[in-house]
């Protein structure tokens, strides 16, 4: 999926940071805020696919949203620590450490890539520039057209009416 995974723990998150959402909405989407930049905000969650949750922290903070991912139990820790203020001791997992270092697919970032940076991104505008293009083509169209019945009408060529039954004859496939 590219989406990377951060440390909830190391190094530790601003408060500046967490204040960006309340205890309760970031027990109740499952979620916690890691960095704010301009105008986003990145957040861990254990599922960077769902996009309903990502919609309703962009709601409640009023920023973009950059996903990247933590396994749930250490959001929890992460909300007892930041919001509850409760002490939490986390053992460092050489093994997991280990094996991301291994495994050149996985990072271990702080640093979120841009969204529109991304494959995904570039291929939804490409389509996006397809629609817009079909549009002018279709507006050039009608533009032609409403031309050329207008002048047929003008020189008599053919009147109102015949022109009304001939395209009720053509939508009715005849």
């Amino acid at each position: 999926m590219n989406v990377p995974y951060v440390n909830l723990f190391e190094p530790e998150l601003p408060p500046d940071v967490t204040k960006l959402l309340k205890p309760d909405a970031a027990k109740k989407y499952g979620v916690m805020p890691i960095k704010k930049e301009i105008n986003s905000l990145t957040l861990a969650m254990s599922d960077p696919t769902d996009i309903g949750i990502m919609d309703e922290v962009r709601f409640i903070t009023g920023l973009s949203i950059k996903p990247v991912l933590a396994m749930a139990s250490e959001i929890k820790d992460a909300i007892k620590k930041y919001y509850d203020g409760e002490k939490i001791t986390r053992t460092s997992s050489v093994s997991f450490r280990a094996s991301a270092k291994k495994n050149a697919q996985m990072e271990i970032v702080r640093q979120v890539p841009d969204i529109a940076t991304t494959e995904w991104s570039q291929q939804t505008h490409q389509s996006l520039d397809a629609v817009q293009s079909l549009r002018i083509d279709l507006n050039v169209q009608k533009m032609v057209i409403e031309a050329l019945t207008t002048l047929l009408i003008e020189r008599g060529l053919v009147s109102r009416d015949d022109l009304a039954a001939m395209i009720e004859q053509k939508k009715m496939g005849l």
